[in-house]
């Protein structure tokens, strides 16, 4: 069974991605595509964690410890991937 502040915080999540979406389709935010990725899987978390509660419980625990692993792995290259100096020759941020 599933507890009602996971049903809340995917309800919100899913009302950030409805947000998101326009914006990731925009040019100007391409730079950014890491961060709407690592954004993506932590829903894909959230949704794994309410289903988990439904059925096959140790697959979608196991698919939510990944996809949170996943997140964390893709915020972290994204923020080097920002910080990082600009090639030469090409201006910076």
């Amino acid at each position: 069974m599933f507890q009602e502040s996971e049903l809340v915080n995917l309800a919100l999540a899913v009302v950030a991605v409805v947000l998101l979406l326009p914006l990731v389709r925009r040019e100007e935010f391409r730079d950014f595509f890491l961060l709407f990725l690592a954004f993506f899987l932590l829903v894909a978390a959230l949704i794994a964690t309410v289903v988990e509660g439904v059925v096959l419980p140790g697959f979608f625990n196991t698919l939510e410890h990944g996809c949170y692993a996943a997140s964390g792995l893709t915020f972290a290259l994204a923020l080097r991937k920002m910080t990082a100096a600009p090639p030469e020759g090409e201006p910076g941020p």
